[in-house]
Formats: structure tokens, C-alpha cells, sequence
């Protein structure tokens, strides 16, 4: 996980320290989501200096200082003190329409970059995320194979019981025909004649 330098403060006023992770702890430790990332160099943080928080830890503890902040913020405000939100505060309600644009420019370098990778392995890019139905076959003379016009459809009866019951011999045989036969009665007494 990369901290940001105000993530990094807020963790710091949590009582949080963090030590460099030796290459044997980021093998260990990665993928149980406890090595930080901070200013490219792998960390560990700790309250105690043994025991290493996951990053859904230190996510909650970070989360709860900055609403700590905001609480000491708005009750400053309120009793006519700082009229400046706090760094953190600011911090937590970024502006949508700035939001939105980072998307947007976010989504349009990860597209060059994909243009960039499928031209370099020869694909076309709009070949990247058709759908199978899209797709033209590989070979020359390749169909897709049609999907059955009966499925759902009710199959004719195969069997018929003494009480009218019915069954098409698919599936599970039916209660009634099961006991039939284990008081020796045979399958073929129950046929519908003209049909098989």
C-alpha cells in the first residue's frame, strides 16, 4: 500500500512507527497486506515495535484520526475559533469536478498505454474487449454453434402412470414410478404406446 505524506502524519499521531522491511519481511509480509510503501521504499508499521498492523488497520486508524481532526476543526469553528479547515479536513472532501477530471485523464493514459501494449503484440485494440458473439471465428468456414430452440420447452410424456401421471424419462425419476417399481412392477408396463 503507497502512503501519502498526510496518511503517513496521521498514522504518526496515532502512535504509529514506521522501520524499513528487509526483503525476507516483504516476501513474508506482502500478502498479508502489512509492507507500506513510502516514497518508493518498502516499511512495516508498528505501535510496539513487534507486532506489524495490516493496512486495514492502519486504514481504520488513519480514517478515525482524520475524523478526530474534523471534530477538533468543527468545534473550533463553533466556539468562533480558526475559521481554516485543517489540512486533513480539506483533505477528505476533495471538489468532484477535480475528481472527475483525474478519472478522466486516469482512463485516458491507461487507454494509450493498452494501445501501446496491443499494437507491441500486434492486436488490434478494438480486438482487446469484444465480445465472443463479436468476434469473427478463426478459422475460414468456422461457425458458432446455434443454441437449442427447445431449452425450457416442456418434452412430450414418455411414461404415463396408472393415475395419469406423466413423466418424460429425463431427470429424476418421479416418486410415483419409484414406488411402482419396488413393488416389482416394470418401466415398460408404463411406455406410451405409438410413441417409442
Amino acid at each position: 500500500m503507497q502512503l501519502s505524506l498526510d496518511q503517513i502524519a496521521a498514522a504518526k499521531a496515532c502512535g504509529i512507527a514506521f522501520t524499513p522491511a528487509s526483503p525476507d519481511q516483504i516476501q513474508r509480509l506482502s500478502m498479508q497486506r502489512k509492507v507500506f510503501w513510502i516514497d518508493g521504499q518498502p516499511h512495516l508499521a508498528t505501535r510496539d515495535g513487534s507486532f506489524f498492523e495490516t493496512a486495514a488497520t492502519l486504514e481504520r486508524l488513519i480514517a478515525g484520526e482524520v475524523e478526530a481532526q474534523q471534530q477538533a476543526d468543527l468545534a473550533a469553528w463553533e466556539a468562533g475559533g480558526a475559521t481554516e479547515p485543517s489540512p486533513a479536513l480539506a483533505q477528505a472532501a476533495p471538489d468532484p469536478a477535480e475528481q472527475r477530471d483525474r478519472l478522466e485523464d486516469a482512463k485516458a493514459a491507461l487507454r494509450v498505454e493498452l494501445e501501446r501494449r496491443a499494437a507491441e503484440l500486434g492486436i488490434a485494440f478494438n480486438d482487446l474487449f469484444s465480445t465472443p458473439g463479436q468476434q469473427a471465428p478463426a478459422e475460414q468456414g468456422a461457425r458458432a454453434r446455434k443454441p437449442r430452440a427447445d431449452i425450457g420447452a416442456k418434452r412430450a410424456a414418455k411414461f404415463r402412470g396408472p393415475n395419469g401421471e406423466e413423466w418424460s424419462g429425463r431427470g429424476r425419476m418421479p416418486n410415483w414410478l419409484a414406488a411402482l417399481e419396488a413393488a416389482g412392477r416394470g418401466r415398460k408396463e408404463f411406455l406410451i404406446q405409438g410413441q417409442w
